[in-house]
């Protein structure tokens, strides 16, 4: 980019530009320590601290994905797409005939195969978050990513498998919020990244 049209350009990881637009402009606004996880076909992570991305040594900080929780992954365990996975394993259908509007439509509805994947994944969100809070301590947690459209659905049943891992004086000293920068995540932390460096 920079050699073909002459212009500055800097790189940076998704899921930590989805935290930076949070973070200026978003769920964890003004916090000093803030994580942000985006959950989808994976789950992603970054860690802010003081408003900067905290890349450990080698830069692969927070990929909270790839830790391993009883069962497997966290993102093999808790990503949407084993949402999607699980209910059309319960129903005895092809996942390629549903998806995750699907789910949550059905689940409102009171269909118990639907309800059960989703307790499955929040159960399984809570213990990957919690672990989180312990090496971090955070001030906010902010879930991002499709699923977190079903704020209304979700938000009671994470804060309960969240409380229920957490000792008390860290579940009164750490928010659980969702994203609310949606689609111009990206795009938005990607400005703020490069501004930062211009």
């Amino acid at each position: 980019m920079e050699e073909r049209f002459h212009l500055p350009c800097e790189v940076e990881n998704d899921v930590n530009c989805a935290g930076l637009a949070e973070h200026f402009s978003g769920a964890s606004k003004g916090s000093k320590i803030s994580v942000c996880l985006t959950v989808g076909t994976g789950i992603g992570g970054a860690i802010l601290i003081d408003g900067k991305v905290f890349h450990g040594f080698s830069g692969s900080g927070c990929e909270v994905g790839y830790m391993h929780l009883p069962g497997g992954a966290f993102q093999d365990m808790g990503a949407s797409s084993i949402l999607v996975k699980k209910t059309a394993e319960y129903k005895r259908i092809a996942p390629e005939s549903i998806d995750g509007k699907y789910v949550f439509e059905h689940a409102k509805k009171g269909d118990t195969d639907c309800i059960r994947a989703i307790e499955e994944m929040c159960e399984v969100l809570g213990m990957g978050i919690f672990n989180i809070c312990y090496v971090v301590n955070p001030e906010v947690v902010v879930l991002g990513g499709g699923i977190m459209a079903q704020k209304e659905y979700l938000k009671d049943r994470l804060r309960k498998s969240l409380d229920k891992y957490l000792i008390p004086s860290v579940a009164q000293n750490t928010r659980l919020e969702f994203a609310r920068n949606q689609n111009q995540a990206g795009m938005l932390g990607a400005f703020c990244h490069f501004k930062e460096r211009h």
